[in-house]
């Protein structure tokens, strides 16, 4: 449905109206406990975001940030594989303006994601030497998730 009725030229295409609603809708709750289904959220939201942000949605990379920082393990990891796709769908339009808004929204971005690294990486190796085999697992993901965000 985005890439048939997201954009206004579309034939029966949303209203702005509707457009916003799903957009605040998206990124209230990342709680989705079920793994595959909170991947095509997170690809889901990146699509969205690549026809609208930053213009139309200005407040999905500072949700995303605020929500990668709770201490809530299964938000954290959700916001941080939504960032991930929304990074990464960014990155790849090839468009001079779009490519100048990606490196406007990197350079911005760029100090907090270093920093999260560590963090997940520090919290990976902490978790190595206590040898919690579900623990390790879970930060060597989340380590992994902000290496690819970075």
């Amino acid at each position: 449905g985005i890439d048939r009725y997201w954009r206004r030229v579309a034939p029966h295409a949303l209203s702005e109206e509707e457009k916003s609603t799903l957009r605040a809708g998206l990124i209230t709750n990342f709680n989705e406990p079920v793994n595959q289904i909170a991947t095509q959220i997170a690809v889901l939201i990146a699509k969205v975001a690549r026809l609208d942000c930053p213009r139309q949605w200005p407040e999905l990379i500072p949700t995303l940030i605020e929500s990668v920082k709770v201490q809530d393990d299964l938000r954290q990891h959700r916001a941080l594989l939504t960032f991930y796709h929304v990074t990464k769908t960014l990155a790849s339009k090839r468009l001079a303006a779009d490519r100048k808004l990606f490196y406007d929204l990197a350079s911005g971005i760029y100090n907090f994601a270093c920093s999260l690294w560590n963090h997940h990486t520090d919290t990976f190796l902490q978790h190595v030497s206590s040898g919690s085999e579900a623990a390790v697992l879970s930060s060597l993901e989340r380590t992994l998730l902000s290496l690819k965000v970075l």
